[in-house]
């Protein structure tokens, strides 16, 4: 499916580094006598040196050079006592594991927007779409306006609220921004009702794949009825269909989660095992665990600015 991967990319290496505080490191390994490079960081976890390849990200996998990036560190992958790598690759005293699951919606059997429109399931998300569009819901192009990441932003610390999840890091979406404007591989779309922002979603477009990467809304109890959040998806997918690019890739999910996967099947996705590859059996702190659904019922009982600064630091632990 994929062509390339913005994950190997220098924009999406200074990002990492600029918006969490994580140097980008590589490390090599030989295939039949070719070096192949692994991009990763290095954190602390629970006291422990951990090693990911690479946070926020999935289809990461190996690269086949890297004389694109300045002065890259390597050191040899057997070197590394523990990695996590968000994609599948066979190496010796690696082990491939499936926590979760890929959802894709192939676009190529589809020649235009109705066919397209055909497939999204017609009970929830053709519905809301449609009555968006006849309440006046406008969806903007918002991709080059730096202020609208801002409000992307604060309606981003809404929705995690709103979901009892940690937030990002201060900034976060504004040095997503200033890190890829120049390249218009990130897109964002913002939906308003009588020119107030309701909601909003961030595609990556690369090669031949749009990347649902974010999606977030203002605390506004019309904004579920009135299909902000279904028009502006909608209309990002449309925008890639018209681009030329072939898929929409909506991430991966936990494979427990079967109302987040049910969603993403109901605009077209089809679902496939995603498999990850650890070498070394470390600590790993589960996303569903009970001790965990405790501290982010506390942390989202702070007040708004306090919550924002401690679930950035615990989100950091555990990306």
């Amino acid at each position: 499916m994929h062509e390339g991967s913005i994950y190997h990319t220098t924009e999406w290496f200074d990002f990492v580094e600029r918006a969490l505080g994580w140097r980008i490191h590589f490390a090599v390994d030989l295939h039949e006598g070719n070096p192949r490079y692994l991009p990763f960081v290095t954190k602390l976890q629970l006291g422990r040196r951990k090693h990911i390849c690479l946070p926020l990200s999935h289809h990461v996998g190996f690269m086949d050079a890297i004389s694109h990036v300045p002065k890259p560190e390597i050191v040899p992958l057997k070197s590394l006592s523990n990695i996590e790598i968000h994609d599948a690759v066979e190496i010796s005293e690696v082990e491939k594991y499936c926590d979760y699951r890929s959802s894709v919606l192939d676009m190529r059997p589809f020649p235009d927007e109705t066919a397209l429109f055909s497939r999204l399931n017609k009970n929830s998300i053709q519905r809301k779409i449609i009555k968006a569009q006849k309440e006046g819901v406008v969806v903007v192009d918002e991709s080059r306006n730096p202020g609208a990441f801002k409000i992307f932003r604060d309606m981003q610390t809404d929705t995690r609220i709103r979901q009892h999840s940690l937030m990002y890091p201060p900034k976060f979406f504004e040095i997503l921004y200033e890190t890829f404007k120049a390249t218009g591989w990130v897109k964002l779309y913002l939906s308003y009702k009588d020119g107030i922002p309701l909601a909003g979603i961030i595609f990556f477009h690369f090669g031949n794949v749009a990347t649902y990467a974010y999606g977030a809304s203002h605390n506004i109890r019309e904004i579920s009825s009135l299909g902000a959040n279904q028009v502006a998806m909608w209309t990002a997918i449309v925008e890639a269909h018209r681009a030329g690019l072939h898929y929409v890739d909506f991430g991966v999910s936990p494979k427990g989660n079967e109302d987040l996967l049910a969603y993403k099947a109901k605009w077209g996705a089809n679902e496939t095992d995603m498999f990850y590859s650890r070498k070394g059996q470390g600590l790993r702190i589960s996303r569903e665990g009970r001790l965990k659904k405790h501290m982010l019922t506390l942390v989202c009982s702070l007040p708004r600015p306090l919550y924002v600064w401690v679930s950035s630091k615990i989100m950091k632990m555990l990306l």
